[in-house]
């Protein structure tokens, strides 16, 4: 795990991707979508993919939500974040609207092993 801002002084950031389907997007030579400089933003760029999402009801707690609630997406959020500031990347997948799949791939790069200038 990367202490308090760790993750910062080594450069550290996030290339997002969006995809459809398969959890198998080649993102090796591919631009990111977004950079993300922070675990902040991290959490809420994958929040905002996933409030588009259709929404499915799951169990949370003794009760049943919607993916799509706001309660829901807070837990999720914080989940993110944590997994962020270790330093680690992320993949989520979920239910599209019209059908089909959404993948949000969020990738922990390191400044010094980025092949982007950004």
């Amino acid at each position: 795990m990367l202490a308090g801002t760790e993750w910062e002084e080594k450069g550290l950031h996030w290339h997002a991707y969006l995809g459809a389907g398969s959890l198998c997007l080649d993102r090796s030579d591919l631009p990111p979508r977004e950079v993300l400089r922070s675990p902040e933003q991290v959490a809420e760029w994958i929040r905002d993919r996933a409030a588009e999402g259709e929404p499915q009801l799951v169990r949370f707690g003794e009760r049943w939500v919607r993916t799509t609630d706001t309660e829901f997406l807070d837990v999720a959020w914080f989940r993110d974040l944590k997994v962020a500031e270790r330093g680690d990347s992320i993949i989520c997948s979920w239910p599209a609207v019209g059908g089909g799949r959404t993948t949000v791939y969020v990738d922990a790069v390191a400044a010094d092993q980025c092949p982007f200038d950004h």
